[in-house]
């Protein structure tokens, strides 16, 4: 999840808050987009998911706060694709 500077830092860090108790993973499903069940399904190709990656990075090393850090999927059959688990 990202916010821009003018989002509220309540509704932020709620929306935050209410993803970690759930479980980002529970909240967003990450899967193939075949499976009905899925909210967010693959990148292009593993090199994207990694400039993903690179870019929730340098946001970070910039000052913005990660409050759900999700990244590249590294467990079971979604690490075999280009996944990346919501940020």
């Amino acid at each position: 999840m990202t916010a821009s500077r003018g989002s509220t830092t309540r509704r932020v860090e709620a929306m935050a808050r209410w993803t970690s108790a759930l479980g980002v993973r529970r909240v967003i499903r990450v899967g193939p987009a075949s499976d009905p069940a899925s909210d967010m399904g693959t990148q292009i190709d593993k090199g994207n998911v990694e400039r993903i990656d690179r870019i929730v990075e340098d946001a970070i090393a910039k000052g913005a706060k990660s409050i759900v850090r999700g990244g590249p999927a590294t467990e079971g059959d979604l690490a075999k694709g280009a996944f990346y688990q919501p940020a």
